[in-house]
């Protein structure tokens, strides 16, 4: 799961915290950087970009691409309130 917040922070978290940081959403590139911090846990400082196919108050869909431009995976996010 992945929580963004309004002051441009986001979490990471499956049964428990995985990370977390600052992300940078580009509307008109189509994609989101997640800035990853190095924390307690032992996330190691990073950035990880993908591409947005989809974006709705619902729904968050992106893709990971290689650096040769092969897609590697597509997730879906789906908002729980």
């Amino acid at each position: 799961m992945i929580t963004f917040n309004p002051d441009a922070r986001f979490d990471t978290f499956i049964d428990i915290p995985t990370g977390g940081g600052t992300y940078a959403y580009d509307k008109r590139a189509s994609k989101i950087d997640l800035h990853y911090e190095a924390d307690y846990l032992g996330t190691t400082p990073g950035t990880v970009t993908y591409k947005i196919d989809l974006l709705t108050n619902t729904r968050l869909v992106v893709s990971s691409f290689s650096s040769s431009g092969n897609l590697q995976f597509k997730t879906e996010y789906v908002r729980l309130d």
